[in-house]
């Protein structure tokens, strides 16, 4: 309810300068870009499978359902909607897409570290780095597509399905934890490809549109475009 109520006032304040709707297109697109996010779920899953011996999905309660649910939701509004969309605001040089996707995803990974008084220090820096790269692949179907709905979507189905797998615990084998890492690694790389030299003309203009910029500004490069 707390992210709700912050997206609620981050729209309010910038209305009607931001135009926060998101067509259906857009995040169909961006679900779209989300298709690695199956070959990874498959990969991981089976391997915790393979070492469970069995199915490794267990029912979820209502209580862990809609903590999955709500950390979805706050998650996506406390690191893509609300950074992402004010960097965006401020920076309209291309060279600087990257830093939009990167530092929302640092912050989001970084915010795990406080894990480590439950958990070893080991298990805490791979939830970290797991995090970070997690954070920057959503970061980028989000820059490119400006839809928050595909990654929040995408983000809550993700939460879902670790809280149901029955062997995640934090003494998951070494081994699966360093798969999960790699897996994460090639998510973050991917992401990094949304945002390469030739998408961003096409990403400066969609924030341009997003943040009703006008056409008299003679910083908009993509006006006559």
């Amino acid at each position: 309810m707390g992210g709700i109520i912050v997206l609620f006032f981050h729209f309010f304040w910038f209305s009607p300068e931001y135009n926060w709707k998101t067509p259906v297109s857009q995040t169909i697109a961006g679900l779209k870009l989300l298709w690695p996010i199956l070959i990874y779920w498959i990969a991981l899953f089976a391997t915790f499978g393979f070492f469970a011996g069995r199915i490794p999905f267990d029912p979820l309660s209502f209580e862990d359902a809609a903590s999955s649910l709500m950390a979805g939701i706050t998650e996506e509004v406390a690191f893509r909607e609300l950074p992402i969309s004010y960097i965006a605001r401020q920076w309209r040089d291309e060279k600087k897409i990257p830093l939009m996707v990167i530092i929302p995803g640092l912050a989001f990974g970084l915010t795990h570290i406080t894990n480590i008084f439950g958990s070893k220090p080991t298990d805490t820096l791979a939830q970290v780095v797991i995090s970070i790269f997690f954070g920057v692949f959503f970061s980028a179907v989000y820059v490119r597509t400006g839809s928050i709905w595909a990654v929040l979507i995408g983000h809550t189905l993700h939460d879902l399905l670790v809280s149901s797998a029955a062997v995640y615990t934090p003494e998951l084998p070494d081994i699966v934890i360093a798969e999960w890492v790699i897996i994460e690694g090639i998510l973050a790389i991917y992401g990094m490809y949304l945002i390469r030299k030739e998408k961003r003309p096409e990403i400066i203009a969609l924030w341009d549109r997003k943040w009703n910029r006008s056409k008299k500004d003679p910083a908009d490069r993509f006006a006559e475009n």
